[in-house]
């Protein structure tokens, strides 16, 4: 119901309200725009809304696309908009960046307070980029815990931390207690919890598996957390309400049901967005959709998340307001109503959206191939004329380890793209392959590259977090 597309909501027991009947509602998932706040694809109406960030009152305009809210209010019968009476945000985790490894193009792993997240270029960065991400960088993240202490950033702002004074937080799920330590780790990192105030739960309630949210200070060797504040993490959801709820899947029964925040999803009757029913494995990103029956949320749709995503950069043309789609590098690209939309040009327009696009502007867009379609999973609007000037496209050849190579007879000087970027190409087993390389010309046979963009030829699994097989490569717009 909370999916914006129609369907019969008949056999649901609704609240009477001016207007169209309404049903309860609770979303639980990333924003993706505002004019009001857009969450799950449904547009809900913040203008009576009690706004929370991290447990401190907030005001909408501190919400920030990508971060990961909940929200509590009414859904219209036509499932496309709704009204919000509270919208709650939560940090999965605060503390200095440990370690950095590139694992694939566009794509890395962070190791902050013994904990493993994972990131990718499309996230939301303030005060600070995907390039810049470093050891000893202090950041909050905003984002969904996995199994075994995963975390996959959604936003991630730069912070100021003194790890020998400030409190850190962390939230995900307990590896093992000691009992006789008085303490518990996650992942790789002990937390003890002698004097710590406890909600949701009491000390008794610390078991192996049990989501928590810990706030502490960090010892000496920062392998030690002293926990001030323990959460006992759980999502309670009043039954009969309407839910769409995004996340990613743990206790798998294959074919049968799952585990998503904590809640029991049956997905027997459920038609499967973006995949089949056999995509939904452990670790998958999902949003599902339904009624909340007994305690389990009786799932009638599930939209499998696209996580592979390809970057593409340049000035937007043949803007088709009917169908939601334009072009881009003479590629066709579809926005859905999950499309997340960011102005970082001077204009900084808060509600941006599709209806604001204007050709020939500058625009950084994410998307990936499902079923022969480029769907667009983020647009960032960039200020024309900053950043690359050009973009090629071409077959690379002769790459050497000096940075550069070549696209047909003209040179290209990488010495100015990120090292992610360039291990992408320098690492490539095949002769030729076709790229994106966006930066200027420095005359007519030579090109100073800003960034390299491998476009595979057939795709890597656009379910799979972090893993990559050959992508299909963009149909040209027909002209």
């Amino acid at each position: 119901m909370l999916s914006g597309c129609e369907s019969n909501t008949d056999g649901y027991t609704g609240i009477e309200g001016t207007g169209d009947r309404v049903e309860l509602a609770s979303a639980y998932g990333t924003v993706s725009g505002f004019g009001s706040v857009y969450v799950n694809g449904v547009r809900f109406d913040t203008s009576a809304a009690e706004v929370e960030i991290a447990g401190e009152p907030a005001d909408e305009a501190d919400l920030a696309v990508g971060m990961v809210v909940e929200v509590v209010g009414e859904i219209n019968r036509d499932g496309k908009a709704g009204t919000a009476q509270t919208i709650r945000a939560d940090r999965v985790l605060r503390g200095v960046i440990e370690s950095v490894d590139a694992i694939g193009s566009g794509r890395k792993a962070l190791r902050v307070l013994g904990q493993a997240v994972y990131v990718n270029e499309e996230a939301t960065f303030v005060g600070t980029t995907f390039d810049e991400l470093a050891p000893e960088l202090g950041i909050n993240v905003s984002g969904f815990v996995t199994d075994n202490g995963l975390i996959t950033a959604t936003y991630i702002a730069r912070e100021d931390i003194d790890v020998a004074v400030d409190e850190m937080e962390v939230e995900g799920y307990i590896s093992a207690v000691d009992e006789a330590a008085e303490s518990f780790t996650l992942m790789t990192l002990t937390v003890h919890i002698v004097g710590a105030e406890f909600s949701g739960g009491t000390v008794q309630d610390l078991v192996a598996g049990k989501r928590v949210r810990v706030v502490g200070t960090l010892a000496e060797n920062e392998k030690n957390l002293q926990a001030t504040r323990i959460e006992l993490v759980t999502k309670t959801i009043e039954n009969g309400r309407s839910v769409s709820m995004e996340g990613v899947v743990r206790n798998l029964i294959a074919g049968d049901q799952f585990k998503l925040q904590g809640i029991t999803v049956d997905l027997r009757n459920a038609d499967i967005e973006k995949g089949t029913i056999s995509d939904i494995t452990t670790g998958v990103q999902v949003i599902a959709f339904g009624p909340l029956l007994n305690g389990v949320l009786q799932a009638e749709r599930i939209r499998i998340k696209p996580l592979n995503t390809q970057r593409f950069r340049g000035a937007v043309t043949d803007i088709n307001q009917t169908d939601k789609s334009f072009v881009l590098l003479d590629t066709a690209f579809q926005v859905t109503k999950f499309t997340q939309f960011r102005d970082e040009s001077r204009s900084m327009e808060r509600y941006f959206n599709f209806d604001s696009l204007r050709s020939g502007e500058e625009l950084e867009i994410f998307a990936v191939n499902v079923a022969d379609i480029w769907e667009v999973t983020r647009i960032t609007r960039k200020d024309v004329g900053v950043g690359p000037q050009n973009v090629l496209r071409g077959m690379a050849s002769n790459v050497n380890d000096d940075r550069s190579f070549y696209i047909g007879a003209i040179f290209i000087d990488a010495t100015e793209v990120s090292e992610h970027e360039w291990m992408a190409v320098r690492s490539r087993s095949d002769n030729t392959f076709e790229v994106d390389v966006e930066g200027s010309y420095v005359d007519e046979s030579r090109f100073r590259a800003t960034h390299v963009h491998i476009r595979p030829r057939p795709p890597c699994d656009p379910h799979i977090m972090f893993e990559c097989g050959p992508r299909p490569t963009p149909r040209a717009h027909p002209r």
